[in-house]
């Protein structure tokens, strides 16, 4: 069940990045890259990030919109 659940978010993930301009191959990069930065985020809230007050989701909303700035280059 984890495995079909996974298997249709990076589907869904896959068909968001299909209005950007990616060569081939490059989806799944950013698929891994967006991965990353989802469970780095969930790991440092899960710690209590940096110790210092910060507004959690608009730091993580910044995170996303520069990493979706990258793509078009």
């Amino acid at each position: 069940m984890v495995i079909a659940a996974s298997e249709r978010l990076v589907a869904l993930v896959l068909a968001a990045l299909a209005t950007y301009t990616l060569a081939d191959g490059d989806a799944v990069h950013v698929v891994f890259g967006l991965r990353c930065l989802v469970r780095g985020s969930i790991t440092l809230d899960a710690a209590n990030g940096l110790g210092i007050p910060l507004d959690r989701d608009e730091s993580f909303r910044r995170l996303l919109e520069t990493f979706a700035a990258g793509l078009w280059r």
